[in-house]
């Protein structure tokens, strides 16, 4: 995939949008940051599951870190897969030392990124998940590199 361009995909499945992840994976490098953005249910979830399943992490164990904030997913490389939705401050980012997963060398994933903003280096990748009108399962998947950031 060209990191200086967008690109746009369809899924209409669970096991096509891991598919469209494990693509885009190919893509990353450590302490890249990805941004994973959509509504409840799109399946942010299930799209960390491939970029897992990628790096040789099974995706049984990926799971919405919603309670948790943060999960951690050790294979060929290290992902950090964030859920800020229910934190209300970047205080509580610092709190659970953030800035520090950063520079660990791995992947860090964020889900509802708003509060980490301020963290971030200046470049990061961005997932549009949204769902499309071909059925239940289907999504519009849009992958771009960022300089920026512009809420979804």
């Amino acid at each position: 995939m060209d990191s200086s361009l967008g690109h746009n995909f369809f899924s209409s499945s669970v096991e096509q949008t891991i598919d469209i992840a494990k693509e885009f994976a190919q893509s990353l490098q450590p302490n890249d940051v990805v941004i994973i953005q959509g509504g409840l249910g799109v399946g942010k979830t299930h799209f960390t599951k491939g970029l897992a399943a990628y790096f040789k992490i099974k995706q049984e164990q990926v799971q919405s870190p919603t309670y948790a904030v943060v999960h951690e997913y050790v294979g060929q490389i290290t992902l950090y897969h964030f859920d800020l939705y229910r934190l209300k401050s970047p205080s509580e980012l610092q709190e659970i030392g953030f800035e520090e997963y950063l520079y660990k060398e791995g992947i860090c994933i964020i889900e509802w990124p708003e509060l980490a903003l301020s963290f971030v280096s200046d470049d990061w990748w961005v997932v549009d998940i949204e769902r499309s009108n071909n059925g239940p399962e289907s999504r519009a998947i849009h992958v771009r590199k960022k300089q920026t950031y512009v809420p979804g």
